[in-house]
């Protein structure tokens, strides 16, 4: 059962208006399904956008954000939990949230979904990890992944492409299981 989605995206709205609208009718229907929202605490871009539409849902909404962003971008809504760096941040992340989900977005949207997809690889998590490729944004990072799954650098499908927020849905709650070379983590220490 998935309690609460952590989310990554920009901090910009982009280009492509679709991505907008995708972003909207995610939160509405995360909002539907009673699935709460965990994101990095920004009010701008895509993010401020979904965390803003999730609470005006009346869904609960928990932003993670550093301290130095305090200020320029902080959500004023719902729970804002306050860290001293990134790494804290991410670790929250996956403590407080049931699947990751990827919306459009930059350096620190890849940099998340890389990071979530290899601690599942690695075993530290067993929670989805699902990009929103809406109208093919993530298609260079798809075809990257084919080609190093060819090439024998990956070994399973962990991270999931969908075409529509009915297919993130869906998906989040579907349970994935591989084989994550039976290694062991003590628990986060936060």
């Amino acid at each position: 059962m998935i309690s609460n989605a952590c989310v990554f995206c920009g901090s910009t709205f982009g280009k492509d208006p679709k991505i907008k609208e995708d972003a909207l009718e995610l939160a509405d229907k995360l909002s539907q399904n009673s699935i709460g929202l965990v994101y990095g605490g920004g009010d701008i871009g895509l993010m401020g956008l979904i965390a803003r539409r999730m609470a005006d849902n009346g869904s609960q909404v928990k932003g993670i954000l550093p301290r130095p962003f305090v200020g320029p971008i902080q959500q004023d809504f719902g729970e804002l939990i306050l860290v001293d760096d990134m790494h804290t941040r991410k670790q929250l992340f996956l403590k407080h949230s049931d699947c990751f989900i990827a919306l459009p977005g930059g350096w620190g949207t890849m940099e998340e979904v890389c990071e979530a997809t290899t601690w599942y690889q690695l075993n530290i998590h067993k929670k989805r990890v699902v990009c929103l490729n809406t109208n093919g944004y993530f298609n260079g990072l798809r075809s990257w992944l084919d080609h190093a799954k060819d090439e024998g650098f990956i070994k399973h499908d962990i991270l999931v492409f969908c075409d529509t927020v009915d297919q993130v849905i869906e998906t989040i709650q579907t349970p994935l299981e591989v084989d994550n070379y039976g290694l062991t983590w003590k628990p986060f220490q936060i």
